[in-house]
């Protein structure tokens, strides 16, 4: 009898993952970037696709991804984190490292600070657009007071905003709550003689790393 002959293929069977590469981050202007990585390399199956994961306070967000790059609108003063999964056709996956990114400061100034009978700090917008402050702190500093110590802080009231050059004022002591945007407190707080003030874009109890360096505006 004629027998068959069975040819043996040999299978090559990929688990390896797919070599990744750091995360470039390129400043696009308005607040725009792109976010940039080497196309991953995987001899064997090839590239399937990318998941970048962004953070902002506690949350993440997860962007499936063909191409090696990925366009992004940032919001005003926030601290950002990116990492990058690649995926190759066979469900092998790589890990990038993380990377922070700081988005813009919005040109917010303190502009005026009046102590004494009538107690209060003004803020101006210079933006051509409103900012909303629900999420930033007014911080007092004391001479004695450190960078990670601040005396007071106070955060904006939920839902405030400082429209677009235009004025926005903080009343402690002495000023009616008619002419006020915002009353965290109605009593005399700030120092006659000396201090800083410091607006931040996140709670300074919580941050304490950025808080000589990522800020709105100080006095």
């Amino acid at each position: 009898n004629k027998q068959d002959i069975i040819s043996l293929n040999s299978f090559v069977f990929d688990d390896t993952p797919p070599d990744i590469f750091d995360l470039e981050i390129q400043d696009k202007g308005n607040r725009q970037i792109r976010i940039n990585w080497q196309q991953a390399e995987d001899n064997l199956s090839g590239i399937d696709y990318y998941e970048l994961y962004q953070k902002i306070g506690d949350s993440w967000q997860r962007f499936k991804i063909k191409e090696n790059y990925f366009d992004l609108g940032l919001d005003w003063a926030k601290k950002y984190t990116f990492y990058l999964k690649a995926y190759d056709k066979s469900g092998n996956v790589a890990c990038s490292r993380e990377t922070n990114y700081f988005s813009s400061i919005p040109q917010v100034f303190i502009t005026e600070i009046q102590v004494g009978d009538k107690e209060f700090v003004e803020l101006y917008n210079n933006e051509e657009e409103d900012i909303l402050l629900e999420d930033w702190f007014l911080s007092y500093y004391s001479p004695e007071n450190n960078w990670d110590e601040p005396f007071k802080s106070w955060q904006f009231k939920k839902g405030s905003k400082i429209k677009s050059k235009s004025y926005y004022l903080i009343g402690f002591y002495g000023i009616d709550s008619f002419y006020s945007d915002w009353q965290p407190y109605s009593g005399y707080q700030l120092n006659n003689q000396s201090g800083s003030l410091v607006v931040y874009p996140f709670n300074p109890k919580e941050s304490l790393d950025e808080l000589e360096y990522f800020y709105i505006d100080l006095v």
